[in-house]
């Protein structure tokens, strides 16, 4: 028997593999030295590459810590040292650059404003400026926001309403509204008071409304709050604000007569027309017709043996 011949295949393959991979590590080394991979008796490369320029370092901004409130503030709050401080105990800080606040007044060192009180709210994590204080001194709490020459009332929103939904810095007419009812004096009879309501509801003097003002730019100071008062279960809804010495005194006289007062809201823009004002409603005198009524006259009925006197009205002619 002849022996089977040895096919030459593998020796092929390992052949090109052993070219391939010479191919591939002359390739790698020509690429990293000079940048191209170029082919025995070829005169252009067959592969090109550009290393990347090296990056020049850029100069990174100059930063600073700030210290900022840990959480909102309200108007007229007074800053403390506790306001800088996370509940866990670590600083509120944040990281600004410095060229950004250079020459902008931001408060960087917080022992300039402590004790300071706000003029309006302030956002947790923002640096403070000087202009958002009132002058060093001013009592802390809403009485800071009272403008001078006018004193703060709080007042229940069931006894002045339309304050409900104003903020810090509206201004409002205070209007107060009373029933006027035409009251006979007790020394008519009843045929004279019987006269009277007539003529009253001819003329439409027997029920009237009269309008008056009672504070004119009123400013709200601290918005409308809940109060707890014991032994209620719904709060109460107190407002305060700031009114002229005189308009105290009316407001406080007008609840206390029971009037219905009323909170008018002024423009808050800048083109309105401020110089406008709400008219007052006066009632004509409803007694007027009792002043011109003539007094009762004595007639006598004689009925037979007996007479009785009687009190007539004489009516006016015409």
């Amino acid at each position: 028997m002849s022996r089977r011949r040895q096919s030459p295949l593998p020796t092929i393959a390992a052949i090109v593999l052993a070219v391939a991979f010479s191919v591939s590590l002359y390739a790698n080394w020509s690429l990293a030295n000079t940048g191209k991979f170029t082919l025995p008796g070829m005169a252009n490369p067959v592969l090109a590459y550009e290393a990347p320029k090296p990056v020049e370092p850029v100069d990174q901004p100059e930063m600073v810590a700030i210290l900022v409130p840990s959480k909102d503030l309200e108007p007229f709050d007074v800053v403390t040292s506790a306001i800088f401080y996370k509940e866990d105990g670590t600083p509120s800080v944040v990281k600004v650059q410095k060229a950004s606040i250079e020459n902008s007044g931001i408060v960087l060192n917080p022992n300039q404003i402590f004790g300071r009180v706000l003029m309006s709210g302030h956002e947790k994590g923002r640096p403070f400026h000087p202009s958002e204080f009132f002058p060093e001194g001013t009592q802390a709490g809403p009485t800071a926001g009272v403008p001078e020459g006018k004193f703060g009332v709080t007042v229940n929103c069931t006894e002045v309403t339309g304050l409900e939904s104003l903020s810090y810095g509206d201004e409002v007419d205070l209007v107060a509204t009373a029933t006027i009812v035409a009251i006979n004096p007790d020394t008519l009879s009843d045929e004279e008071r019987a006269s009277v309501e007539t003529q009253q509801k001819m003329l439409g003097l027997d029920k009237q409304a009269q309008v008056r003002r009672v504070a004119t730019r009123a400013l709200v100071v601290r918005p409308v709050r809940e109060r707890s008062v014991p032994g209620v279960k719904q709060p109460v809804l107190d407002c305060f604000i700031a009114l002229r010495a005189e308009e105290v005194a009316a407001l406080a006289a007008a609840i206390e007569r029971g009037e219905k007062v009323r909170a008018v809201a002024i423009s808050g823009r800048i083109d309105g027309d401020l110089g406008s004002e709400i008219p007052e409603v006066v009632p004509q005198d409803p007694l007027g017709p009792v002043r011109d009524l003539p007094k009762p006259i004595e007639v006598q009925v004689i009925n037979g043996g007996k007479s009785t006197t009687t009190n007539n009205v004489r009516r006016a002619d015409g």
